[in-house]
């Protein structure tokens, strides 16, 4: 009997939901979907932004790494007969020579023509056109080495790194640090630390970031006025106190523009090894 009623309430449509209900139900749903997908979307927008700072400061790593690898090599000439060490020395490109391949066939190898022998880095030509060592306003750079990757080639340029704003050399003879030692008449061979400073940006704008250009000087604008008690990232002042106008120049233009691109700066200060060794030694 109770079978027969329950079949009849049905046919008589007293039970299910009604419409309104239905209606309810397929409301909260899309609420609650449309929460779950914002969150999400959310969580996919931090993931990208992480991992695109992460690939930054690994690119950072590697390329920092490489350099101070070749820079550490620059002069590196057993018997002083190949005469390696600087061939140029400036605020935005470095050029070295080392004699890795010292002896053939147990003989003296006098000369710097094989492989990583002779090595430049430098910002891409045509993003550096004037060699500040800033890119053109709006743009961004690969950092390159040029070098013979192989004993008998030409040179090849090659990018170490992408997405380089701004590069700096700085060189230390004696207790003082230089731009350019050879326009301040001094002599490369003296050279005995090289400081590294590079400029350097994520691939996509963070929408949520305010594009703080604080901490972005290089190591050349550490600091102010070391009588107020800021302290130098370097020992000395930068030939009496200058400074990259050009780098502060850019991040003043990044500071009015407000992009949304994430930077880093990587400083690295290298002591050399061999520059000096064969000048002391009168070879």
């Amino acid at each position: 009997m109770q079978t027969h009623s329950n079949t009849g309430r049905l046919l008589r449509g007293e039970a299910g939901f009604t419409l309104v209900e239905m209606m309810m139900a397929l409301l909260i749903t899309a609420f609650v979907g449309a929460a779950i997908l914002l969150a999400y979307q959310a969580q996919q927008k931090t993931q990208n932004v992480q991992e695109q700072v992460a690939e930054l400061q690994a690119n950072m790593r590697s390329a920092m790494s490489l350099i101070s690898s070749d820079i550490r090599m620059i002069g590196f000439d057993p018997t002083c007969q190949a005469k390696a060490g600087f061939t140029k020395a400036t605020r935005s490109e470095i050029q070295f020579t080392m004699n890795r391949t010292y002896e053939k066939n147990g003989k003296d190898d006098r000369d710097l023509t094989d492989a990583n022998e002779e090595i430049t880095y430098h910002l891409n030509e045509k993003d550096d056109p004037t060699h500040r060592g800033v890119v053109k306003s709006g743009s961004v750079s690969t950092l390159n080495r040029k070098a013979r990757y192989a004993a008998g080639q030409g040179f090849q340029d090659e990018p170490v790194v992408r997405n380089v704003e701004a590069i700096e050399f700085l060189y230390k003879i004696g207790n003082d640090w230089y731009f350019d030692p050879k326009k301040s008449g001094k002599k490369l061979e003296e050279i005995k630390a090289v400081t590294v400073s590079m400029l350097i940006r994520t691939t996509h704008e963070d929408p949520k970031y305010t594009g703080d250009t604080r901490g972005l000087e290089p190591a050349s604008g550490k600091g102010k006025d070391s009588g107020k008690g800021k302290e130098f990232f370097l020992d000395f002042n930068v030939e009496g106190n200058k400074r990259n106008s050009a780098w502060q120049d850019h991040v003043s233009n990044l500071d009015r523009k407000k992009d949304q691109h994430r930077r880093r700066v990587a400083i690295s200060t290298v002591q050399l090894r061999n520059n000096e060794r064969c000048n002391e030694e009168g070879l």
